[in-house]
């Protein structure tokens, strides 16, 4: 889903810059009147887009998040050792075998909790 979001905002972004593009060059008499009201629109949209990847980008799972730093160091020994933690915990974080480490752990992985709650469709 994460990926559909990143690439429905790129989508949406390049409509808008495809837009102002078409609005600034399209002139009936030679040069294109600025409307100002789509331009602070244009803006703010790119503003929020910003944001929108921005907050996409730091979501992560927890195995995802684990499987970078091994990346990152090589092994999950590796990766252990530089964090402080232990290598067979690190290995069942990364493969799902345990879900719900510690605040202390989720520091040295360089993560926060973020609880969020959704609607029940009836």
């Amino acid at each position: 889903m994460r990926d559909s979001l990143i690439d429905a905002v790129a989508h949406l972004v390049g409509a808008a810059s495809a837009y102002k593009i078409y609005a600034k060059r399209h002139a009936s008499q030679g040069k294109a009147e600025t409307d100002a009201l789509f331009s602070t629109r244009v803006a703010d949209m790119d503003k929020a887009v910003l944001r929108g990847v921005a907050a996409l980008r730091a979501r992560v799972t927890l195995e995802q998040r684990v499987e970078e730093l091994v990346q990152e160091h090589g092994s999950v020994r590796k990766a252990g050792d530089a964090l402080n933690i232990d290598p067979g915990y690190m290995s069942r974080l990364r493969s799902g075998g345990k879900i719900a480490p510690t605040d202390a752990v989720l520091t040295k992985l360089g993560l926060r909790r973020v609880t969020h709650y959704e609607r029940i469709e009836e």
